[in-house]
């Protein structure tokens, strides 16, 4: 027994012994297992591995092959590593390398190639194809500087196919006229340009360039510009983003295909003018039918498209924000519009078809075959106007109500829009210092819908009166309202009312007239004002009685043209005293206040019972000539007249068309007037109302007037006070 316990614990003994040697012998990284640096040389050149995260990368000019390089790989001094890289020839493919510590422990590294582009720093200019070789030659895939292949006038080039390897230019690549080239083969691998040029709107290139194909572009940071005539197709399929001008001239035009094409930053402009002529008048031309866009999104500055002859379509279904948008000259066969994702448009929108005359004078012919206008339904800001023009069978607009922000709405031509527009929504924006202007010419809109104060202008004009006048629903106060009727398509209407109260720019309404048989007659009988109070800037009315009662008043010129047979201006206290008055800027009167009362019925006084002061260039007043009975004048409150007093009985100074029947002018309260013409009166010789002015000697000599009345007094008799005839 005790043998055996001597001889196990011997065995102890020599274990321990054998283990404190050998823990002595091994080495201090017996731990570790790194792969510390590798370094690869081929040909000459010397390139160095990075290691990061158990991944040995080592990036190559891709034109640079591994196979059969000298390689250096340092790993851990007493680790193994499999496989062993002295036995590797292929370093161009991926592999695993095992590094195994002196005590056991494995760590796995991946190693992998990366063929990497060659830049070329500066710009490049490929003159002719000996250059373009050349060029091919070096390997290089991106530029970081400008492209120029061709020059304006030199050598010619046929093609680019050399350029296959060209991945990127990171300033602009411009296309001269000296490349012959039909299309862009040989770019297919381009997927980043600075910028595209091939021509200017100045200066179009003259290249045959029928096809512009950048197959792999996506991304151009700058601006693009196609102008050129020869070209038919602008095929760039993969591009996302622009980051400046896109600018599309071609009278050849036949198709666009930017499919993924998503934000424009500035201007997209497409245009297919030609000027055969040379007279500097554009016309229609090119063959694209369609223009569809489906991924955009934004357009920073302004989408346009014009003068396309053969333009059937326009669908942008994802657009939601745009500088502006111009469809300006659509074609009379245009068919279809489509926005329906339109949100906000900073400047104008404006959808109007062209015209065409078959000859100077003859009917104009508009767009027939567009009779509705899709989506627009989310539209809530155009900052410009919102303009829709020239197509006569479109009878549903777009909807105001859903615009929260407008600068200005002008409808032109659109013969079946029955309906109404209803702004009772909507704030305006002014356009610099002009106040947003809502205008609704030729279209036959039933009722228009307002807040009671509108910061905006509001014109009517070309009414076909066959349709009536618009009611006017819901506005108390407006900056400028102006009707006016057309003297087409009429019927003569007995009234027209406008429950406006307050004017702060100008009042323009005109009914119009209508000759026939020798005869001529005002279309709309009376226009009813019955609660306006104030106009600030200048009233105009034409060819239509006033019904006005309320009218305390008008700050500039107010101008009654033509003949009234009934007025009622009970109230009015002032005209043209404004700090500032506004006159009609043409076709009017050189009087502050000019009124025509002579087809007046009934042998009425003519009477204005609270006129006090009419500033500016004075006051007109005809009281009819020799067909009428107008027996007298009674302005009984008028104190001040700063311009000329100018009464008249007709226009004709011959005896029998001389008024035959007034014989009073009552003006008991005239205490000032710059002037005074008084003339055309058979029967009036009292002219006693006038005397003030001569006994506070507001009236200076040479300031006083009459002709043609029973009796003339000179500014003498005035003076003596011989006002009636003795």
């Amino acid at each position: 027994m005790r043998t055996r316990l001597l001889y196990i614990l011997l065995i102890f003994t020599g274990a321990f012994y054998l283990q404190s040697c050998s823990d002595k012998d091994a080495p201090t990284d017996a731990d570790e297992n790194f792969v510390t640096s590798a370094t690869f040389t081929i040909g000459g050149k010397t390139y160095e591995a990075t290691i990061v995260n158990n991944e040995i990368i080592i990036v190559v000019p891709y034109t640079v092959s591994l196979k059969n390089a000298t390689v250096q790989l340092t790993h851990t001094s007493s680790a193994k590593i499999l496989p062993d890289p002295a036995t590797i020839t292929d370093w161009d493919n991926e592999r695993i390398f095992r590094v195994t510590s002196y005590n056991g422990d494995e760590n796995k590294y991946t190693y992998r190639v990366i063929k990497d582009d060659i830049r070329q720093e500066g710009d490049v200019t490929l003159a002719n194809a000996a250059q373009i070789t050349a060029f091919a030659e070096s390997g290089v895939t991106i530029i970081k500087g400008n492209l120029t292949i061709g020059t304006d006038d030199g050598e010619s080039i046929e093609n680019i196919t050399e350029l296959s390897k060209l991945k990127q230019v990171e300033g602009n690549l411009t296309i001269k006229n000296s490349y012959k080239g039909s299309d862009l083969t040989g770019l297919d691998q381009l997927t980043l340009l600075g910028g595209l040029y091939i021509g200017s709107e100045e200066i179009p290139s003259t290249s045959p360039l029928y096809q512009v194909s950048l197959p792999a572009l996506t991304t151009l940071t700058g601006n693009m510009s196609v102008c050129n005539n020869a070209t038919k197709w602008v095929m760039l399929q993969a591009l996302t983003q622009v980051g400046g001008n896109i600018t599309l001239h071609s009278s050849s035009l036949q198709s666009i295909q930017m499919e993924k094409l998503q934000s424009v930053t500035a201007n997209f402009n497409i245009q297919s003018a030609t000027d055969e002529d040379g007279d500097g008048v554009l016309e229609l031309s090119g063959t694209m039918a369609s223009l569809n866009l489906p991924q955009l999104t934004t357009v920073g500055g302004t989408l346009s498209a014009n003068y396309l002859a053969a333009l059937k379509s326009i669908h942008l279904d994802k657009l939601e924000t745009a500088g502006a948008i111009l469809f300006k000259t659509l074609p009379t066969t245009f068919e279809t519009i489509n926005l329906p994702a339109i949100k906000t448009v900073e400047g104008d929108l404006n959808i109007t078809s062209s015209t065409t005359e078959i000859a100077i004078g003859s009917i104009v012919n508009r767009n027939e075959t567009l009779t509705s206008f899709d989506g627009f339904s989310n539209l809530q800001k155009v900052g410009g106007t919102l303009t829709f023009a020239n197509f006569i069978n479109v009878s549903q607009l777009p909807p105001i109500t859903t615009i929260k922000e407008l600068g200005g709405y002008y409808l032109f031509h659109l013969d079946k829009a029955k309906t109404s527009l209803d702004f009772s929504q909507t704030s305006f924006l002014k356009q610099g210092e002009n106040d947003c202007e809502l205008k609704i010419s030729y279209t036959p809109i039933t009722k228009i819908i307002g807040k009671a104060i509108m910061d905006c202008k509001l014109i009517i004009d070309g009414i076909y009166l066959i349709n009536g006048i618009p009611d006017v629903e819901g506005i108390e106060t407006i900056n400028d309202f102006k009707v006016s009727a057309d003297t087409s398509h009429f019927k003569e209407l007995e009234s027209a009312t406008f429950n406006i109260k307050h004017v702060l720019g100008n009042l323009y309404i005109d009914g119009q007239t209508n000759y026939e048989n020798g005869i001529t007659s005002n279309l709309v009988k009376l226009i009813n004002l019955p609660n306006l109070e104030s106009v600030n800037g200048y009233f105009y009315l034409g060819n239509s009685n006033i019904f006005a009662p309320n009218l305390q008043t008008v700050g500039g010129q107010m101008y009654i043209k033509y003949d009234l047979t009934e007025f009622n201006l009970a109230k009015l206290t002032t005209v043209g005293r404004s700090n500032s008055p506004q006159y009609l800027p043409t076709g009017g009167t050189e009087f502050s206040f000019d009124i025509k009362c002579n087809t007046l019925t009934g042998g009425n006084v003519v009477t204005i019972p609270q006129l006090k002061e009419v500033g500016g260039k004075g006051v007109s007043i005809n009281v009819g000539g020799s067909t009428i009975t107008n027996t007298g004048l009674n302005c009984p409150k008028l104190e001040t007249v700063d311009g000329r007093l100018f009464i008249t009985g007709g226009l004709n100074p011959l005896k029998s068309f001389l008024n035959k029947t007034l014989t009073t002018l009552s003006l008991p309260a005239l205490k000032k007037a710059g002037s005074v013409t008084i003339q055309y009166f058979s029967l009036l010789s009292n002219f006693s109302d006038f005397g003030t002015l001569f006994t506070n000697n507001s009236l200076e000599e040479g300031k006083w007037t009459v002709t043609k009345c029973k009796y003339n007094p000179t500014y003498q008799n005035m003076k003596d006070k011989i006002y009636a005839q003795p």
